[in-house]
């Protein structure tokens, strides 16, 4: 999957500590897969072998846990705007 323009704006926007939060609330194996991949520099053939699953499971994991961040990114900058909007 190609991954959205919008990505890496939202992401610039989010702090540390908030896109950790996002990670964190990620389904074990979207998390794992996402961290080892994204953070770590594995690619999906060592994923595979380090967590006993197919190539193919790790390629859709990884897909799962960038459109779920991608729609929390999105909901949180709607209620982050909007409470921000709230303090004027």
């Amino acid at each position: 999957l190609p991954e959205s323009p919008v990505a890496p704006l939202a992401l610039e926007r989010l702090g540390r500590e908030e896109l950790l939060t996002l990670v964190e609330g990620l389904p074990d194996g979207y998390r794992l897969v996402f961290n080892l991949y994204a953070i770590e520099g594995y690619d999906h053939r060592e994923i595979a072998e380090l967590l006993g699953i197919g190539e193919s499971t790790s390629r859709s994991q990884l897909a799962k846990a960038r459109r779920m961040l991608q729609q929390r990114m999105g909901t949180h900058a709607v209620h982050h705007h909007a409470g921000q909007a709230s303090d004027r």
